[in-house]
C-alpha cells in the first residue's frame, strides 16, 4: 500500500516541475537535428521546433519565447546580430504602439464605456435584442481596442443586464405557469361536460405534459447569462479580424508583405473592405446559434407583450448610464483624436483617387507614421479646457490656470502597455526572414510542389481548417508566427496567390471559440463559473466550421478584386527566377 501511495506521489512531483523539465529537456531532445545533419535549413527547424514547443505548453511565458531568435539566429549561424535583432523595430510595431496609445487614451477616459452603455439604450430590452446589443457593442470596440480590454470592460455590464433578466424572467415565468394552469383546468372542465366527447384521463394528462414541453421557453437564468458571456466572448473575436489593428495576428501577417502590400493592395481599407462584411455576417450567425443553443427557438420570432418586463431591465441600463458623469473635455478630445486617426488611416492611399500620402516624397508615410502623430497628441493634448483659457477674453484680473496634465500620460502608459505583443510581432518577422535566409522557404515549397494539381479551393480550405484547429491550443499570435513563414512559400510550388494563404492562415487563426486556453477573452468567462467546458465545446465547434467555410466563401467571392490578383496570373508572376515575393515579402 506504502508503495502504490508513493506512485502518484511522485508524477504530482514531477507535474509539479515540468515547465522546468520542458524548457530543459526540449533543446536536447531536438538537437540530434543540427548535429546530425549540419545544414542551414535543419538548424532553421530546430528553432522553430523549439519555439513551437515552448509557445504550446507555455512553459515560459510567450514573450521569452519571442527573444530566441535574437540569441539562436548568431549562435547556429542563421543571421547576423544586427540583422535579426532589426525585425523587432519594423514600422507595424510602431503602428501597434500608436494604436494602443489611442486605446488606453480611451480607456482613461471612459468614453468607451460611456458609448456601450448609449448603444445598449437603442437595442430595447428583450434577450435577444439585448444579446445582439452587446455583441454589436463588443464587436465594434474590439476593431480599435484589445479583444482582452473590450471583454473586461462589457463583464460588468452584462452581468448587471443579466440579473435583472433574471429577476424579469422570474415573475415572467412565474405568470405563464399560473397562465397555463388556468387554461388546462378550464380545457379539462369544457372536455367532461361534454356528452359528445369521451376523455380518457390518462391521455388527457399526457397530452398535456406533451404540451406543456413543447409551449414551456427553454429560456432560464443559466441560459441567458451563459447566451451573453458567450456573446461578448465571440463577438470580440469577431470583430478584431476586421482591421489589421484589431489583433496583434493581423499585424504579425502584415509584416510579411509589408513591402509588397502596394503591389497586391494590403492596406487598412482593403483589409477593412474584406473582412468587415465576414465579420458582420459571422456576428450574425453567431447571434442566431446563441439563441439556437440558449434562447427559445419560438422567442426568436415572438414579439414580447411584456411591458413591465421591458421597462424594468431598460430602467437598469437607464440607471448605469445616469450615473456616468457629464461627458468631459477629455472624452470629446479623445474621441476626436480616433476619428481623426481613422479618417487618417482610411484615405492614406484609398485606391479609388489619390490619398494624401502622395502629397509627400515618394508616399513615404505609412499607417504607422498616422498612428505615432495621433499618438503623440494624445500624450501632449491637455485634458481639461481651462489650459485654453488664455485664448478667449478672461475678466480683469483673473490668473492663468497654467496647462492640465495630458489626456494620457507617460506613466500610465508604461504601465498598461502590453509589452508582449511588440516583442511577439518581432519574433514573427525574424522567423519569416530566418526561413527565407536558410532556404527552409525554398525547400518548403519544393516539397509541396506535388499539390500543384490541388484545386485551389481545396488547398485554402484545409489550411484554414488545420489553423482554426491548431490555434485552439495555442494563441493566434504564436498560431500565425509559426505558419506564416511555413506556408507562404507554399503559393509559389502551388500556383495559388500569396495573398490567399496570408487570408487563410491569419484570419483562421482567429476562429478560436471552442477551449478556454485558445483565447484570454475565452478565458475570462470561463473563470466566471457560469460555463462549463461542454458548453464551450458545444457552442464553439460548429462556430468554428461555419467561420472556415464562411472565409473560404468570401477569399474567391471579393478577395481578387480587393487585394488585386489573380489566380490565372499567379504562375507568370512567380515562373521567373527573381520571385518578386519570396524574398521581400518575407524579409521586410
Amino acid at each position: 500500500m506504502a508503495g502504490e501511495n508513493q506512485i502518484p506521489t511522485a508524477w504530482s512531483k514531477l507535474w509539479m516541475f515540468r515547465k522546468s523539465a520542458i524548457i530543459l529537456l526540449t533543446p536536447i531532445i531536438l538537437l540530434p537535428l543540427p548535429l546530425h545533419h549540419n545544414t542551414q535549413v535543419v538548424k532553421c527547424i530546430y528553432m522553430i521546433c523549439l519555439m513551437s514547443v515552448y509557445w504550446v505548453t507555455e512553459a515560459c511565458p510567450m514573450a521569452v519565447t519571442a527573444l530566441l531568435p535574437v540569441v539562436l539566429c548568431p549562435l547556429l549561424g542563421l543571421q547576423e546580430a544586427n540583422t535579426v535583432t532589426m525585425q523587432y523595430a519594423r514600422h507595424t510595431n510602431f503602428l501597434v504602439v500608436g494604436t494602443l496609445i489611442m486605446c488606453i487614451g480611451i480607456e482613461e477616459s471612459g468614453l468607451h464605456r460611456r458609448v456601450a452603455l448609449k448603444v445598449l439604450l437603442w437595442f430595447g430590452s428583450q434577450p435577444r435584442w439585448i444579446l445582439l446589443g452587446l455583441m454589436v457593442i463588443s464587436g465594434f470596440l474590439s476593431m480599435w481596442l484589445m479583444n482582452l480590454s473590450t471583454v473586461s470592460l462589457m463583464l460588468p455590464i452584462t452581468l448587471a443586464v443579466c440579473s435583472e433578466m433574471k429577476i424579469v424572467l422570474k415573475s415572467s415565468m412565474e405568470k405563464y405557469h399560473d397562465d397555463d394552469k388556468e387554461e388546462d383546468e378550464a380545457t379539462e372542465r369544457i372536455l367532461l361536460n361534454s356528452p359528445e366527447v369521451t376523455v380518457n384521463p390518462a391521455a388527457t394528462s399526457k397530452a398535456a405534459n406533451l404540451d406543456n414541453e413543447d409551449l414551456t421557453p427553454r429560456i432560464t437564468d443559466e441560459n441567458i447569462e451563459k447566451a451573453m458571456l458567450f456573446g461578448i466572448c465571440y463577438s470580440s473575436t469577431i470583430g478584431g479580424i476586421s482591421t489589421i489593428i484589431g489583433t496583434p495576428a493581423n499585424l504579425i501577417a502584415l509584416g510579411s508583405f509589408e513591402d509588397k502590400s502596394d503591389q497586391y493592395a494590403v492596406n487598412f481599407l482593403t483589409w477593412l473592405c474584406f473582412c468587415l462584411p465576414i465579420s458582420a455576417t459571422g456576428l450574425l450567425i453567431c447571434w442566431m446559434w446563441l439563441q439556437i443553443r440558449f434562447l427559445s427557438v419560438r422567442d426568436m420570432v415572438k414579439r414580447s407583450d411584456d411591458a413591465a418586463a421591458k421597462k424594468r431591465v431598460q430602467k437598469v441600463l437607464q440607471n448605469l448610464y445616469n450615473d456616468l458623469p457629464p461627458m468631459s473635455f477629455a472624452e470629446k478630445a479623445i474621441g476626436a483624436h480616433f476619428i481623426a486617426l481613422v479618417f487618417l488611416w482610411v484615405f492614406r492611399d484609398p485606391r479609388v483617387f489619390p490619398g494624401w500620402s502622395s502629397l509627400f516624397h515618394g508616399g513615404y508615410p505609412m499607417d504607422s507614421t498616422t498612428a505615432m502623430l495621433v499618438g503623440m497628441s494624445v500624450f501632449l493634448f491637455p485634458k481639461k479646457s481651462s489650459s485654453f483659457s488664455w485664448i478667449w477674453r478672461r475678466d480683469e484680473g483673473e490668473e492663468l490656470t497654467g496647462t492640465s496634465p495630458s489626456l494620457l500620460e507617460w506613466a500610465t502608459f508604461q504601465k498598461k502597455f502590453p509589452w508582449d505583443i511588440f516583442v511577439l510581432m518581432g519574433s514573427g518577422y525574424a522567423l519569416a526572414q530566418a526561413c527565407v535566409d536558410s532556404g527552409l522557404s525554398d525547400s518548403i515549397g519544393s516539397l509541396l510542389v506535388k499539390l500543384d494539381g490541388a484545386p485551389t479551393w481545396l488547398i485554402i480550405l484545409s489550411i484554414s481548417t488545420l489553423t482554426s484547429i491548431a490555434t485552439e491550443f495555442t494563441s493566434n499570435s504564436a498560431t500565425v508566427s509559426i505558419l506564416i513563414p511555413i506556408l507562404l512559400p507554399m503559393s509559389q510550388s502551388v500556383d495559388i496567390s500569396p495573398v490567399e494563404v496570408l487570408l487563410a492562415v491569419t484570419l483562421s487563426a482567429s476562429f478560436a471559440f471552442a477551449l478556454p486556453v485558445a483565447t484570454p477573452t475565452n478565458a475570462i468567462i470561463f473563470s466566471t463559473g457560469s460555463v462549463t467546458i461542454r458548453d464551450m465545446i458545444l457552442t464553439g465547434i460548429p462556430l468554428n466550421f461555419a467561420f472556415v467555410l464562411l472565409l473560404n466563401v468570401m477569399i474567391p467571392l471579393t478577395g481578387p478584386k480587393i487585394f488585386n490578383f489573380d489566380n490565372n496570373s499567379t504562375a507568370s508572376q512567380f515562373s521567373g527566377t527573381e520571385m518578386p515575393w519570396n524574398v521581400t515579402m518575407l524579409v521586410a
